[in-house]
């Protein structure tokens, strides 16, 4: 059996050292081009704002063009980070920025289903690059532990709040949202590509171990599998989805099966399997998989009740009340993924972080037209944006550090907290029908599916105690899967 040794301890330094200013520009020039990215992956249909007119495009396929940015940016994350090991991450990286530049200017300036779809579609596929080689070029310039665990603790804080910042930010646009904001990408992204030559041109790359081949068959069937699976489940979510449609999402299980196995006896493997299968890092991955759940999950319905339940607010009001969730998320995440996991480890770090969210469902389970926002609300998203925080900032760092193969080691990691955050909100829907038809709705006032004030609370329910019950379980989890020396560099005997 022949196995891609790609994950082992880190590879000598290079002679000269990038300098301070380098790292500086660097990381914001990622964590700007990381924004654009979650931000149109993650555009909300739980608090519809209606397209910009335009005869032409019916709401639903303003929501399933969102959708097919989903699904090609979950299904490319593990080809396109392995990808950046083999080819360079400074040149997909900078691949990414153009080619998503490009596609947001199509999908804000060009009318028409196709070129909303295919803008859409290639939103997510450069997302994927950007999102799988920044991480690669930060960690390569970053040899320091600490410096390292702070930027992939930020890395994991903003991923996870993605959801609560695109509900505040296209609130924020009001009705033109769907054309603004892509507009306003293109122009950002397309500064930041010009300013990543700049900087590469004056910074010669680090030396870095080569990567070598690329499992063509391999990413063929992953790409298929795990969209298959995102398809699946998205449907099962919409309104008319039957049962029938838990096939798509049964093919994809198995095409992920025969993936596994290919990975298993392939010499140029897409995913080393001993990045999944290393003890610590699987429990890492479970954990970034709930986690993304447990934030998706409050930002959607937790938006919902804001916007249908008793308080009844606009979509543009929606936004501001989730910062309870999203500034703990982008506090915490860079202190747990750094000193906190330094000191206590992730076993016990992030059981009781997942435990905190669990905590935090509860007063969203007693949510009613009569429940008031300061004290039933603000509670709950404080402790889950401070549990979720604590949770994924060092699931990620453990995921990662120690593995030479970044990129690949970073498409299974966010492959583990967005398509797992999808999958974990959605799989429920066919028990709570009403409450996840709410979040397909795009236009309140003529949908004839919305119900009283009085019931909204009580059809959210049973999602607030699926995803407390997930998290209670993915608690206990971690607290076992993890070993007492998860605090440190994976083991070098994965070499």
């Amino acid at each position: 059996m022949a196995l891609d040794r790609t994950v082992g301890p880190p590879a000598a330094s290079p002679v000269v050292g990038p300098t301070g200013a380098y790292r500086r520009w660097l990381l914001l020039v990622v964590m700007l081009a990381q924004v654009c990215v979650v931000l149109a992956a993650s555009l909300p249909d739980a608090v519809p704002v209606p397209p910009a007119a335009e005869p032409r495009i019916d709401p639903d396929d303003v929501l399933w063009a969102a959708r097919a940015h989903l699904l090609a940016l979950g299904a490319l994350l593990l080809p396109a980070g392995r990808l950046a090991d083999h080819v360079g991450p400074r040149r997909m990286f900078t691949v990414g920025l153009i080619g998503l530049a490009g596609a947001s200017l199509v999908v804000g300036t060009v009318g028409g289903r196709g070129p909303l779809f295919a803008g859409r579609a290639l939103q997510g596929g450069f997302g994927a690059l950007v999102l799988t080689a920044g991480p690669a070029l930060l960690l390569a310039a970053r040899p320091e532990r600490a410096e390292r665990d702070r930027a992939l603790g930020l890395y994991a804080g903003v991923t996870a709040a993605g959801g609560g910042l695109a509900v505040l930010v296209t609130g924020a646009l009001g009705d033109d949202n769907r054309r603004a904001l892509p507009v306003a990408q293109a122009v950002l992204l397309g500064v930041l590509a010009l300013a990543v030559v700049r900087l590469f041109a004056r910074h010669p790359e680090p030396a870095r171990a080569q990567i070598p081949g690329f499992d063509l068959p391999g990413a063929l069937t992953a790409t298929a599998g795990v969209g298959c699976v995102l398809y699946g489940c998205l449907r099962i979510e919409s309104p008319g989805g039957s049962g029938t449609t838990w096939l798509v999402p049964a093919v994809g299980g198995v095409l992920l099966v025969v993936f596994a196995r290919r990975q298993a006896l392939a010499g140029t493997a897409l995913l080393p399997p001993r990045i999944p299968l290393n003890r610590d890092r699987g429990a890492a991955l479970l954990g970034l998989a709930v986690g993304g759940t447990a934030t998706l999950g409050t930002v959607r319905f937790v938006a919902v009740y804001l916007h249908s339940g008793g308080p009844g607010l606009t979509a543009a009001q929606v936004g501001p009340r989730l910062l309870p969730l999203v500034l703990p998320l982008l506090l915490t995440a860079p202190l747990a993924a750094g000193p906190l996991l330094r000191r206590f480890g992730a076993k016990t770090l992030v059981p009781l972080a997942l435990g905190l969210c669990c905590v935090g469902f509860v007063p969203l389970y007693g949510l009613d037209q009569d429940s008031a926002y300061p004290t039933n609300v603000v509670p709950a998203l404080l402790l889950i944006g401070f549990g979720a925080g604590l949770a994924v900032g060092p699931c990620l760092s453990v995921a990662v550090n120690g593995v030479r193969a970044v990129g690949a080691g970073m498409g299974a990691a966010i492959g583990a907290c967005v398509p797992g955050a999808v999958i974990g909100v959605s799989v429920p829907a066919r028990a709570t029908v009403d409450a996840f038809r709410l979040t397909g709705a795009r236009d309140w006032g003529a949908n004839p599916m919305k119900p009283s004030t009085a019931v909204v609370g009580a059809r959210l329910a049973p999602v607030y105690e699926w995803t407390g019950v997930l998290l209670a379980l993915a608690a206990v989890a971690t607290a076992v899967l993890f070993s007492p020396r998860s605090r440190a560099v994976a083991p070098t005997n994965d070499a």
